[in-house]
């Protein structure tokens, strides 16, 4: 039965701090780490999918189309917000700020200076003061990303965001008063005309700070079950996939008229995003919330309330993609039933251990081997193209992570925490 859930039982009228409940530190969640896997291999494979691997060859679209990449850095973001939530559960105080800065210094930093450095060769036409700009996370504020690595749009604002955790985490301000903001921010700069960039941009960053604002509420306010239940994981992905392609805001926006709400890289439109996002991270990480029974008919009704008016007016047939939305819509329903735990994710939990480390290094990679791989033009050249993409990248990947990162916070930890 499907219950009506008032707004106390959200906690959205409390301070935003960590209830008694999760300020216990948990075990390592090897399912998450599974799900950031997923995400990072599907961020990588929609760069490559494209002819930017091999311009002499174009991959079978379909396959473009099971790929949500740009989803999955939305998907990121809630999961950045989460992680902090878990990982920073102290009351504030100077000393444990410091901790706090310290550790996110140690961890972003270094790999990501040397996937600028290994982005420079690439950089063609890119100022200088670009680059240090992109090394400084200042992309998207007031320099342009650097050429050849465009997956670091989404860097500055994670930097961003950890800085305003900064201060959620001092005030103590009330649930629903941060999201109020975020969220009037969020609308004012989609309602002003696009020649104010610079609202644009503020815009832009508070809807991105939507998503990881929920990852944060539901690590803190939102306490995990004891019971090892089994979810309709495969379904919780085809709705992932199908809401990618849908972006039922946007639609709606669309029919408004709010040009604006398409401006940006995380704009007002991929706002539609954000509960399947949830969805899927608080199922896998066992945290149901009031009206989470509403939640999950709320994703499954969003992709077939699109399809109806396409099926009809008999317009189904007439585009591949409406036929793959409504095969991937469809296994959602029927897999409902399918039940299993999250911890499958495990198998991709090694690439979530390395996920950072590849996702901004997969970019330089793929842009060495385009330009210096001499066999092109053929479905075994883009093959060939492609194991030297992955196995590069993960190799990279593990060098960064495993061997380098470790040596690196070893040094400099004691250094740095007195």
């Amino acid at each position: 039965m499907i219950t009506n859930p008032s707004l106390k039982e959200f906690q959205l009228f409390s301070p935003f701090v960590p209830d008694s409940s999760n300020r216990i530190r948990r075990a390592f969640d090897w399912a998450l780490e599974g799900l950031r896997g997923y995400a990072a291999l599907a961020v990588g494979f929609y760069h490559v999918l494209g002819p930017e691997l091999d311009p002499g060859f174009q991959p079978n679209r379909l396959w473009g189309y099971l790929n949500p990449g740009p989803a999955c850095v939305l998907l990121f973001f809630v999961l950045s917000g989460y992680v902090i939530g878990l990982t920073t559960t102290a009351d504030f105080s100077r000393q444990e700020m410091i901790r706090y800065l310290i550790r996110r210094t140690i961890r972003l930093v270094p790999i990501y200076w040397i996937a600028i450095v290994c982005s420079i060769p690439f950089a063609t036409g890119d100022s200088w003061g670009t680059i240090l700009g992109n090394a400084l996370f200042l992309q998207g504020l007031t320099v342009p990303v650097i050429t050849g690595n465009g997956a670091l749009w989404s860097l500055s604002y994670e930097v961003v965001f950890y800085l305003l955790f900064l201060l959620i985490w001092w005030l103590r301000p009330k649930v629903i008063t941060v999201f109020a903001i975020a969220t009037g921010l969020c609308l004012l700069g989609w309602l002003i005309p696009s020649s104010a960039f610079g609202i644009q941009i503020l815009a832009s960053f508070s809807t991105g700070f939507l998503f990881w604002l929920v990852g944060l509420w539901l690590a803190w306010k939102v306490e995990p079950s004891s019971d090892q239940k089994q979810i309709p994981l495969f379904s919780y992905l085809c709705l992932f996939i199908a809401f990618f392609h849908v972006r039922p805001f946007g639609i709606l926006f669309q029919v408004l008229g709010w040009s604006n709400s398409h401006i940006g890289r995380v704009n007002l439109a991929t706002v539609g995003w954000l509960p399947i996002c949830l969805l899927l991270i608080a199922g896998v990480a066992r945290r149901e919330f009031p009206g989470f029974k509403w939640l999950q008919l709320i994703c499954l009704l969003v992709p077939i309330t699109n399809l109806i008016p396409i099926i009809l007016r008999g317009r189904l047939f007439q585009q591949d993609f409406w036929i793959l939305l409504a095969v991937i819509s469809l296994l959602a329903i029927v897999l409902w039933r399918v039940r299993i735990s999250p911890t499958i994710l495990k198998i991709f939990a090694p690439i979530g251990q390395i996920s950072y480390a590849f996702y901004v290094i997969h970019l330089p990679v793929m842009e060495a081997i385009q330009q210096f791989f001499p066999i092109q033009g053929t479905l075994w050249s883009y093959l060939l193209r492609l194991i030297i993409w992955f196995g590069l990248s993960i190799g990279l990947s593990i060098l960064l992570e495993r061997i380098l990162q470790p040596m690196i916070r070893k040094k400099l930890t004691p250094l740095l925490i007195c």
